[in-house]
């Protein structure tokens, strides 16, 4: 999510449907509290999660 990646580009390098990434997605976001997928990579990072030099 961080990378910018759509739903189908993320699915195909995770060996997943296009489906289940948007439902994990949608899940990320109301365990954030979040309202986009910039909002969640921002708060992620905020917690000390993810890669915060890109």
């Amino acid at each position: 999510m961080a990378a910018g990646y759509t739903n189908p580009a993320i699915a195909e390098r995770a060996g997943l449907t296009a489906k289940t990434v948007r439902n994990y997605i949608s899940t990320i976001l109301a365990k954030l509290n979040a309202t986009s997928r910039a909002e969640a990579v921002d708060r992620a990072r905020a917690a000390g999660l993810g890669d915060s030099q890109r």
